[in-house]
């Protein structure tokens, strides 16, 4: 199939091959080149539908350097595909800057859809997709982690999650901190040999993931509206033990004991006041 010239955004496979459709595989057969974030990865894809396309791996600060040189090739006359290393690209990968940069300078920028774990683990949950809040990979540090999290309190929504087997537990717990024992979905290993689809309140999955877990793992937390008037409850005993000259230590000893919330909710909300 003859392309015209332009960037061609493919969705790949999460994990099964097979999910890959017809159109992005004669995409990326008549791609002069193929952008992919992990040419390892691509070249297995690659192999399995006889593709023979000449790769160039674009991640990090590759994208940087590379993206003037690519669209110098798309103005040329040539088609070029961006593939991630699964998936949609763009959904918490390389290639918003390359696309980005296509719009500046004119350049058509074409989607070829497919795979995509957001939308598979939404429509495998049941949550309510309307409104819902697409975070990615959350940060590694706890205190950003908290800070990220607790901007969606109240939410009344879906929050979308890429969360590591390592991390799974920590982000549970939290979440259930903040959100209260909110009804959440663990979609691990999506599409592979091992797929595990559990929906539950989020202490059934803390136990169910409490140790070795494995694999990639999309989270989806149904953050309920009336989280919000829970905080609001805390804050206001937070203040009351401030004004009474509390320390922060004292201060969420009691407000832990009087609401039968974890001590580091009420101290984080006194450093607040």
């Amino acid at each position: 199939m003859a392309l015209e010239p332009g960037l061609y955004v493919v969705a790949t496979p999460i994990g099964n091959l097979g999910d890959i459709t017809f159109r992005a595989v004669e995409t990326l057969r008549g791609a002069n080149l193929i952008c992919a974030e992990d040419t390892r990865r691509a070249q297995v894809l690659l192999a399995k539908f006889d593709l023979h396309v000449p790769l160039t791996s674009l991640y990090g600060e590759t994208e940087a350097r590379k993206t003037g040189g690519i669209i110098d090739r798309i103005e040329a006359g040539e088609a070029v595909a961006l593939i991630s290393e699964a998936g949609t690209p763009c959904m918490s990968d390389p290639g918003q800057e390359l696309v980005t940069e296509c719009h500046r300078r004119g350049v058509r920028v074409i989607a070829i859809p497919g795979p995509s774990a957001l939308a598979a683990a939404l429509s495998a949950s049941g949550l309510p997709a309307k409104g819902c809040r697409f975070l990615g990979f959350l940060p590694k540090k706890a205190g950003e982690k908290r800070t990220a999290l607790s901007a969606h309190i109240g939410a009344d929504a879906t929050l979308v999650i890429f969360e590591s087997a390592r991390d799974l537990k920590e982000t549970l717990t939290l979440a259930r901190e903040l959100f209260g024992d909110c009804d959440s979905f663990v979609w691990r290993e999506g599409t592979k040999m091992h797929e595990e689809a559990v929906r539950a309140p989020i202490s059934a999955l803390l136990n169910r993931f409490s140790e070795n877990v494995k694999g990639e793992i999309t989270l989806l937390i149904h953050v309920p509206e009336s989280a919000a008037a829970g905080l609001d409850r805390i804050r206001e005993a937070v203040r009351l033990a401030k004004s009474a000259g509390l320390s922060a230590k004292d201060a969420a000893d009691a407000v832990s004991r009087l609401l039968d919330i974890p001590k580091k909710i009420a101290y984080d909300l006194y450093l607040q006041e």
